[in-house]
């Protein structure tokens, strides 16, 4: 924010900082639906759900009382984030998919190996 308030343009546009805020609360509302979605898609098919309508509601309460629970105001938030970034931001983003996509890998080679062996007892 402070590096676009030095932005000016043809000496007629200034003073951006409307335009890069609404860039980012859009950015922002996307990514947390996109998370929103991912979680209660993956919830139905954990629990076997033939439709994820029914849990949308008691998910989105638990997302909203667990975001109050955790931070309750932003001193206590900026606190956390400076002193466990590193762990907070490198696990969830890099370290689960990086697991979820070995246990992907492993999957299909077992069951490419399973499907080697019927075709090896059939012969």
């Amino acid at each position: 924010m402070n590096a676009v308030r030095y932005i000016s343009i043809a000496e007629f546009l200034e003073h951006l900082e409307a335009i890069i805020m609404a860039i980012w609360v859009a950015s922002t509302f996307i990514k947390i639906s996109m998370f929103y979605y991912v979680i209660v898609l993956g919830m139905a098919q954990w629990l076997n759900l033939s439709d994820f309508r029914p849990i949308i509601l008691p998910i989105g309460f638990l997302l909203i009382v667990v975001s109050i629970w955790s931070t309750p105001n932003l001193l206590e938030m900026v606190h956390f984030l400076s002193t466990y970034e590193a762990i907070y931001l490198i696990v969830p983003q890099t370290f689960i998919p990086l697991i979820l996509l070995g246990i992907l890998w492993v999957r299909k080679k077992v069951k490419g190996s399973k499907r080697g062996n019927t075709h090896a007892q059939n012969a």
